[in-house]
């Protein structure tokens, strides 16, 4: 998904008695067999234009003629590149104990301890704008999960961070009460994190984190 691009076309410490300006915009359009010229706005010293949605990185080169009453012109143009945004963020959820190891995928069942979720993104074009993460109590096993009401629910602004990994971090004190994460002897957590970026795409992660609070029962006999 592309957005439309808005240009803001703008003339500094100019100014023309009894003349007009024309704005002229490519690609894309079509040309006007008479003028040539692609995409042309008459009028003010400063306008806009809507560039269509790209499928590739694109150059648009913004051309101004000033006419003054006497028919002499002047000419000036720019040059804007606008990024093509195909691509969703890339997201992932990582989960590290108090000792700052590493337990996303080398433990099944999480032990008392206080643990830091670590939602990473990253954007290579248009850059990250939003994310937003949850955190739900489910049963043992995490089939049935709370999602009306859950345990956290934390939105924010990313800084329009472009090919720069960004992590958010969510501290997880987990155990038996008076722990924030505490859950009748074992139990599961499900955390979905979604991040967005400039052209509102957004890509969304699970996990799920099952934890064992109570020892084994043994009997000696």
């Amino acid at each position: 998904m592309n957005k439309k691009i808005v240009f803001i076309l703008s003339i500094i410490a100019i100014s023309v008695l009894g003349g007009y300006y024309v704005w002229a915009v490519s690609p894309p359009g079509s040309v006007d067999p008479a003028t040539g010229v692609v995409d042309s706005i008459t009028g003010a010293a400063e306008t806009t234009y809507t560039a269509p949605s790209v499928d590739f990185d694109t150059t648009y080169t913004c051309t101004l003629t000033i006419t003054d009453d006497k028919g002499s012109r002047g000419f000036d143009d720019v040059d804007i590149l606008v990024l093509s945004d195909s691509a969703p963020p890339t997201v992932d959820i990582r989960i590290f104990d108090s000792g700052d190891n590493d337990v996303t995928e080398t433990k099944t069942w999480l032990k008392d301890d206080n643990y830091t979720v670590k939602f990473k993104a990253i954007d290579n074009k248009s850059g990250l704008d939003y994310y937003e993460y949850y955190i739900y109590q489910c049963e043992a096993g995490g089939t049935l999960c709370d999602e009306a009401n859950p345990i956290d629910h934390t939105t924010g602004n990313y800084n329009g961070e472009i090919g720069t990994e960004v992590t958010k971090e969510h501290l997880m004190e987990a155990g038996k009460s008076p722990k924030k994460y505490n859950l009748e002897g074992s139990g599961t957590y499900k955390i979905h994190f979604l991040a967005t970026d400039k052209v509102d795409q957004t890509a969304d992660q699970y996990r799920w984190l099952s934890f064992d609070f109570s020892p084994p029962t043994i009997e000696i006999r």
